[in-house]
């Protein structure tokens, strides 16, 4: 009776944690949730505020893992990394990262916390990188991997995620001491040092093709396919950014790979074929219409849905043609969901609308922020979802 009863218990914990959302771009790295009872049609008078938290300057995105919320933010002299209470916003620990990153365009952190068990590994935009304890904040191990890999930072900060394969924690810091980097996610200790590539703005995602489980990285002048076990290059494409900004994540689709990047690169389609256990990539297309700033695109039925600057189109995964395009949101980010976008504007605009190519179909809108300027993408995790600014964080209720 009492093991039925323990069995029930941990698939009652289970069920309430099945969408979390632990990283950058949710569990499955593509921006996408996989939730279905979640509101399509948002009332006139908008959704529901569950809570809200002050935070600070950056924008760090948001994850969401058993039952906690975990960001980071900056203060007049630090970057800090924070958990909350999921249900009721309440700070439950804070941990200081490192001094403050400060920038014209914005200071703080810009990457996001990623959740791997009890433990959340976390990276301050002067290259502060920590693994914690996502019960207290305790700090298991630390490195600053700009002065451990000799890189100078890039100019608008460390942005990437840490990113975890098995029992390997990668990172671009584009060092000369290490470009591609691995280590140990439990020590921290130097497993192997890949490549010779500039520090990008992005973070990896993780592809099988032909048999070959790989990881694929948008440095500062390549996209590049290696083997996370020992970083061996299988494959790489060039890809020449102004100031090397490559920051939107890649999208892996049927063995072919779309990347986007602002200022004067645009997007391309590249396909990756395997003969007799070697890779080779070939761009099938490249277009100045889709220029993802740093805002990354999501992939649904076919089809890119993202922002080329500060207008949202839809075009294409295959030929890269545009089939429509939509204005004010200015900069703006997406989240996808129940075959829906949740689209956050640069001004604090909050919309919904239909992931369809046949034309733009909004389907709610609420101005949630006003005079303030949000560049991070909203995250949604188990019916609610987490929108914020450089000073506040609100959580909306979105369940049916």
């Amino acid at each position: 009776m009492k093991k039925a009863m323990s069995f029930i218990i941990l698939c009652s914990l289970s069920l309430c944690f099945s969408d979390d959302w632990p990283k950058w771009r949710g569990e499955a790295s593509t921006g996408v949730s996989q939730e279905k009872n979640i509101l399509t049609s948002w009332p006139k008078a908008g959704l529901k505020t569950l809570w809200k938290a002050s935070l600070g300057s950056g924008y760090s995105g948001i994850s969401v893992a058993n039952g906690r919320v975990f960001t980071l933010y900056g203060d007049s002299d630090y970057e800090n990394a924070v958990a909350l209470d999921a249900k009721t916003g309440k700070v439950l620990w804070k941990k200081r990262l490192g001094y403050l990153f400060k920038n014209y365009f914005g200071d703080g952190p810009r990457s996001t916390p990623t959740v791997d068990g009890n433990k959340v590994y976390v990276i301050s935009s002067n290259g502060d990188l920590q693994c914690l304890s996502t019960k207290n904040g305790r700090k298991y191990w630390g490195m600053n991997v700009l002065k451990k890999f000799i890189a100078k930072n890039i100019d608008w900060g460390m942005s990437g995620s840490p990113f975890i394969v098995n029992d390997l924690l990668l990172y671009n810091p584009g060092g000369k001491k290490g470009s591609i980097i691995a280590l140990d996610k439990n020590t921290g200790k130097l497993k192997w040092t890949s490549g010779n590539f500039p520090a990008g703005y992005s973070t990896p995602i993780t592809a099988t093709i032909g048999g070959i489980f790989q990881v694929i990285m948008f440095t500062g002048d390549h996209i590049v396919g290696f083997l996370p076990q020992n970083g061996k290059i299988i494959w790489k494409s060039k890809w020449v950014t102004d100031y090397n900004v490559n920051a939107a994540t890649p999208i892996f689709h049927n063995n072919h790979v779309f990347i986007s990047s602002g200022y004067r690169s645009g997007s391309a389609l590249i396909k990756l074929t395997v003969n007799d256990g070697k890779i080779s990539a070939r761009k099938l297309w490249t277009t100045k219409k889709m220029k993802n700033h740093f805002s990354s695109s999501i992939l649904h039925n076919n089809h890119i849905y993202g922002f080329h600057q500060t207008r949202l189109k839809c075009m294409d995964f295959q030929t890269g043609s545009n089939k429509w395009t939509q204005s004010g949101f200015q900069k703006g980010s997406l989240v996808g969901v129940n075959n829906h976008m949740i689209i956050l504007g640069e001004k604090g605009g909050l919309a919904i609308a239909e992931l369809i190519p046949g034309s733009y179909k909004q389907k709610g809108f609420m101005p949630l922020f006003k005079g303030t300027k949000c560049w991070t993408v909203p995250t949604i995790a188990n019916g609610q979802l987490y929108v914020r600014n450089e000073s506040q964080m609100v959580c909306l209720d979105v369940s049916k």
